[in-house]
């Protein structure tokens, strides 16, 4: 309505271009205070969305084997080699180049697990 008041026109409807009713316009003052609770209250739901999107997007990834360059995965090593020191050796794995981290997949407990084939990730 300002801006058709320094135009010296009547203040029209953006959508149907219909004038508008200066006796049916009413002016309240906003709160500062509730216009900042209003955008606090916004931006927590938009963060708690991206949130949950990451979450979901990382349960998806679970079963996923990512391919990296300096990590390998060995299956069926025989119990008796099942030693992070024995595999990073020059006669195993250290042949190959520097061994950063030797992981064996173990149960819950601690234990070596006793499958056919174990796990190994160098």
């Amino acid at each position: 309505m300002d801006m058709a008041e320094k135009d010296e026109t009547e203040g029209r409807c953006p959508a149907c271009r219909t004038p508008y009713n200066k006796e049916k316009i009413v002016g309240t003052a906003a709160k500062f205070e509730r216009l900042v609770s209003e955008i606090n209250v916004e931006k927590k739901q938009k963060s708690q969305k991206g949130k949950s999107k990451t979450l979901e997007g990382r349960k998806q990834l679970s079963s996923v084997r990512v391919i990296q360059r300096n990590l390998v995965y060995v299956v069926g090593l025989p119990l008796n080699f099942a030693d992070e020191d024995l595999l990073q050796r020059r006669e195993y794995f250290g042949q190959y180049g520097k061994v950063l981290k030797v992981s064996i997949s173990r149960t819950a407990t601690g234990a070596i697990q006793h499958f056919a084939n174990s796990t190994c990730s160098v």
